[in-house]
């Protein structure tokens, strides 16, 4: 069979027929403008489908949309998935405020004949809430195809409004996720997460303050603390992209002046978590009475399955709240009763050198940690 088979196999009804566009009330998604963030949550309740396969798709949704911004100032555009099983059909069991999605083992046939692998049934502009049909084939790899596929993330960008942009009868296929859903080009593009924002937001959900710290001076700002020189006269300090005059700054006078990272008489303590401020308005490290290490996997170790990344605290081990656990410099896990450890599956990471780190914390907010490097190949 021709390749342009294969993806009108893969892709031929995704989603075909969607949607007059829902606001945050309705539908099953949810739009907030949070400071300069923008937050968008896509609610599905899935009938029919376990919860490996359901975190399978929610992983490719949010891999896929996540990593835009939106509007001159960038607002970073974050899109997550909260789900849940049920049981019953969508019809027998319907979810107020949630997508619904059966699903079943077998694919989907018009009477043409055309095998569906998953498509959006539609949604009313008056408050139902969107229906849909997917098989558990969706995000399975075709012959011809290359690539991984996201039929998934597609599916979400009908959640979010957007139209398909395909013909698989004349085989032309727009260069982004509603058109195509394999290769380079299976990811949304700039105006689609432009048309998304406004469609729910309006234009100015990201606003004009949120550039400041952008590194550069924008109008209708006196300066940009992210910017050497800031913009400001000499003896002047930029807040929040405007230029205050200091008078004669001098540690321990109850405010955080010129240089100082802090200010021990002031009460608003601008050190991070496990740091205090000493006479000199510098930001140290509280020294903890107590140690963690890790006990598995040894430093340099080669990880090909799956294992428990172990940690032992020595001291005040009683006090301890949680141990979090990080995969370079990202969280991934908070422990917060012992044995202290965190499962890790190599075929979450690339192949290749990582970085384990610990952090346990006591109820008094101190900290301390360790880290180890490992590295991490495919089992064949």
């Amino acid at each position: 069979m021709e390749n342009s088979h294969f993806k009108f196999l893969l892709i031929g009804a995704l989603a075909i027929v969607l949607i007059n566009f829902m606001t945050a009330a309705y539908a099953g998604t949810i739009y907030e403008a949070s400071g300069c963030e923008i937050r968008i949550t896509i609610k599905i309740a899935f009938s029919g489908a376990d919860n490996a396969t359901i975190q399978a798709w929610v992983k490719d949704i949010e891999s896929v949309w996540n990593g835009y911004t939106y509007g001159d100032c960038k607002c970073p555009v974050k899109v997550s998935v909260d789900w849940k099983s049920i049981t019953g059909s969508c019809e027998q069991n319907p979810q107020p405020g949630y997508h619904c999605i059966d699903v079943t083992q077998d694919y989907a046939h018009d009477t043409a004949g055309k095998i569906y692998r998953g498509y959006m049934k539609g949604v009313s502009a008056k408050g139902t809430d969107t229906l849909g049909w997917w098989s558990l084939h969706m995000n399975e790899p075709l012959p011809g195809v290359q690539g991984t596929i996201h039929d998934a993330a597609h599916e979400a960008g009908h959640m979010l409004g957007l139209q398909d942009d395909y013909n698989a009868t004349s085989n032309t296929y727009g260069e982004n996720i509603m058109g195509l859903t394999w290769g380079d080009k299976a990811k949304p593009i700039q105006a689609q997460i432009n048309k998304i924002v406004e469609t729910n937001l309006g234009s100015n959900a990201c606003q004009k303050q949120c550039c400041c710290g952008n590194k550069k001076i924008d109008e209708g700002e006196e300066c940009d603390p992210s910017v050497k020189p800031t913009g400001c006269e000499e003896g002047a300090l930029c807040v929040s992209c405007k230029c205050f005059v200091i008078i004669e700054p001098k540690c321990g006078d109850g405010k955080v002046n010129g240089n100082e990272e802090c200010d021990y008489k002031s009460s608003n303590n601008t050190c991070k978590q496990g740091e205090e401020c000493n006479s000199d308005c510098k930001c140290v490290k509280i020294e903890s009475n107590f140690k963690i290490t890790i006990t598995d996997p040894e430093d340099g170790e080669t990880i090909d399955d799956v294992i428990y990344v172990k940690a032992k605290v020595e001291g005040n081990e009683s006090e301890i709240e949680k141990v979090k656990f990080y995969v370079d410099g990202e969280s991934v896990y908070t422990d917060e009763e012992e044995p202290w450890k965190w499962q890790l599956d190599p075929e979450e990471f690339d192949e290749g050198e990582h970085t384990i780190k610990v952090r346990a914390y006591d109820k008094e907010g101190n900290t301390t940690e360790d880290e180890i490097e490992i590295e991490i190949v495919y089992s064949s």
